[in-house]
C-alpha cells in the first residue's frame, strides 16, 4: 500500500488526473461486464434447460406412439377368431403331453447355456437355482424339446417349427408357430405369449432384436 501511495504521490498533476479518470471509467465497465456475463450465462442455461424439456418430450411423445401403435396390433390380433382355434389347439396339446421323467437335459440348458447369456446381459440379476422346481412335468418336458433340445443358439430358437415327436401339441406348434413368429414379427414385438387363465404358459416366442 506505501508503494503505491508513493507511486502515486510522485506523479505530476495531468498524470494523477488521467488515473483517476482511468479508475473511475473501470470500474462501472468492470460491473457491466460481469452482469453481462451472468446474464449471458443465465440466458445459455434456459436454453440448454429449455432444448432439454423439448427433447424430453418429443421422446416421450415417440415412447407413447411406438406403445399405442402396438396396442392397437394386438387387439387386432386378438381380434382375430383364428386366435381362438390356435389357443384351444395349443391348451389341448399342453393338456395331451405326457410329463417328462427327467429335467436333466433342461437342467444343463438352464445352467450351461441360458445362465451365463442371462448374467451377460443382467450383470445384476441371477437365475434362480429353484426355477426348474417350480415347473410342472409338462413344461418340463416342453421346455426341453423346444429350448433344451433346439440346436439354435440363443436368441434364434424361434426359428425351431418340428421336432421328432408327434403329439398333439407338436402338431400344432408346427402348424401355427410359422403363423405366430410372423405376427410377432409384425406387431415388432420381442415377446409373444399364450396362457391359460390360471397362468399356465402353453407358448411363449422370443425373438432377439
Amino acid at each position: 500500500m506505501l508503494i503505491i501511495n508513493h507511486f502515486f504521490s510522485s506523479l505530476n498533476l495531468t498524470k494523477k488526473l488521467i488515473s483517476a479518470f482511468l479508475v473511475v471509467a473501470l470500474v462501472p465497465i468492470t460491473i457491466i461486464i460481469i452482469v453481462a456475463i451472468n446474464t449471458a450465462s443465465n440466458s445459455m442455461t434456459e436454453q440448454v434447460y429449455s432444448r432439454l424439456d423439448a427433447v424430453s418430450k418429443v421422446k416421450q411423445s415417440a415412447v407413447k406412439r411406438y406403445f399405442n401403435n402396438i396396442e392397437k396390433k394386438l387387439n387386432a390380433l386378438q381380434a382375430n377368431p383364428e386366435m381362438a382355434n390356435i389357443a384351444t389347439k395349443f391348451i389341448d396339446g399342453f393338456n395331451d403331453t405326457s410329463p417328462s421323467t427327467s429335467s436333466e437335459s433342461l437342467n444343463r440348458f438352464y445352467k450351461e447355456s441360458f445362465a451365463p447369456k442371462f448374467k451377460q446381459l443382467n450383470p445384476t440379476d441371477t437365475v434362480s437355482s429353484s426355477l426348474l422346481k417350480q415347473m410342472n412335468p409338462k413344461s418340463i418336458e416342453l421346455q426341453s424339446r423346444y429350448l433344451a433340445n433346439n440346436p439354435n443358439p440363443i436368441g434364434e430358437k424361434q426359428k425351431l417349427t418340428t421336432t421328432e415327436q408327434s403329439d398333439s401339441y407338436e402338431q400344432a406348434h408346427r402348424q401355427y408357430h410359422p403363423y405366430l413368429r410372423d405376427m410377432t414379427n409384425i406387431i415388432s414385438s420381442t415377446i409373444f405369449s399364450l396362457s391359460t387363465q390360471q397362468m399356465a404358459i402353453l407358448f411363449t416366442l422370443f425373438i432377439k432384436r
